[in-house]
């Protein structure tokens, strides 16, 4: 007696690999943020990623290892990504080196153990791709999907600042298709796909400035905070200044630009450490934001097996208002020239007094170094 069944065997004695595939219909129905096929892969067994949802949700090609999960407790770089049998890792950190558009797959499956021989060079996952292909007729989809502030709720974190923050401006929209057909009936085939994204973001951003005090040589308010901070003339054998006051700005380039507000500007909000930290809001409006144009294309360099696509990026061009442009171009002027004025030590200099430890206030979009006493013997303070 012969049995037919069309059930599929429990177990699968001829295969020792452990995998999971994602077909077409599956695919096209996943809610991918940002249209990144590497989001597929956190929907099988021992798949996790270790910077929760935020990590593969790339609209370009990945440059970040948290686009790659990590299966099976292993690493990121473990796993071996291929796309119609050709290697897709990039080489110098193994990262995704290409990130095919979702609608151009057919098939996606995860081998997660035991992997078969012409897979099996990695401890992580296999990640095997295969590109739709032609067919006797024609076939083609289009389709589009955007993001926009104006449809989401500001953040906690904006509303709760003084004065508060206004949601930043943004807007994502990805935007694609596919085609596909006969060129020789059952003898040769097309298929080409486009994915294209732009991104566009503004808003507000928070810098810390000097307070007018501090311009005038009253660093009193270092001594009010949580961790008072107490400065010293390394000029005069690192005696302290009384009060954290008199001390001389004497360098041109400090005195000119607190002398220039346009350039280098009084604070206009409160900080968040009551002292200077985030101080200083500036808002992009829409002529001043930050654009980021990119773009996916396919050209139909090869048949059959469907398309090789290129990745054309654009860099993002800052068009930033006056004081974002001047404290971008003068940052390391101001460092240097604070450091040189304000009482702070020099580069790189070894004191001959009791070792004076080093803090951190951010100044613009560098770190300035105050001096205040430790118990320790004469060290090193590079700077």
């Amino acid at each position: 007696m012969v049995n037919v069944s069309e059930a599929a065997p429990i177990l699968n004695t001829n295969d020792a690999t452990l995998s999971g595939t994602f077909t077409t219909n599956t695919i096209q129905n996943f809610p991918l943020n940002g249209l990144d096929f590497s989001a597929l892969t956190l929907y099988v067994p021992g798949s996790v990623s270790t910077v929760g949802t935020s990590g593969t949700t790339s609209i370009e090609r990945s440059t970040q290892y948290t686009d790659s999960i990590n299966l099976n407790g292993n690493r990121a770089q473990a796993n071996n990504y291929t796309l119609e049998g050709i290697d897709l890792n990039e080489t110098f950190n193994n990262l995704i080196a290409y990130s095919p558009a979702p609608e151009s797959l057919q098939e996606i499956k995860v081998l997660t153990a035991n992997s078969p021989a012409d897979y099996g060079n990695v401890n992580g996952a296999g990640v095997v791709s295969i590109l739709k292909s032609g067919t006797n007729q024609f076939h083609g989809s289009a389709y589009g999907y955007v993001q926009d502030y104006r449809l989401n709720a500001n953040s906690w974190v904006n509303n709760h600042q003084s004065p508060p923050i206004r949601i930043n401006p943004f807007s994502q929209s990805q935007f694609g298709g596919t085609f596909g057909g006969p060129i020789k009936r059952d003898k040769l085939f097309f298929f080409v796909d486009y994915l294209g994204s732009r991104y566009h973001q503004g808003g507000t951003s928070p810098a810390s400035v000097f307070t007018q005090a501090m311009r005038n040589g009253d660093f009193s308010a270092l001594l009010t905070g949580s961790n008072p901070i107490q400065l010293y003339d390394p000029l005069n054998g690192f005696a302290p200044y009384v009060g954290n006051k008199g001390v001389p700005i004497v360098n041109p380039v400090a005195r000119y630009l607190f002398a220039h507000p346009e350039l280098y500007p009084l604070p206009n909000a409160t900080p968040t450490d009551g002292i200077v930290n985030n101080d200083y809001q500036e808002r992009c409006g829409p002529s001043e934001r930050t654009t980021r144009e990119m773009s996916r294309s396919s050209t139909p360099r090869t048949m059959r097996i469907g398309s090789v696509r290129s990745t054309r990026s654009r860099l993002p061009m800052m068009e930033l208002p006056r004081f974002c442009r001047s404290r971008f171009r003068m940052a390391a002027s101001i460092r240097r020239s604070l450091a040189a004025s304000a009482g702070f030590t020099s580069s790189r200099r070894r004191s001959s007094t009791p070792h004076a430890s080093v803090s951190h206030a951010s100044i613009g979009t560098r770190d300035c170094r105050w001096i205040r006493p430790a118990c320790s013997a004469t060290k090193e303070t590079p700077l």
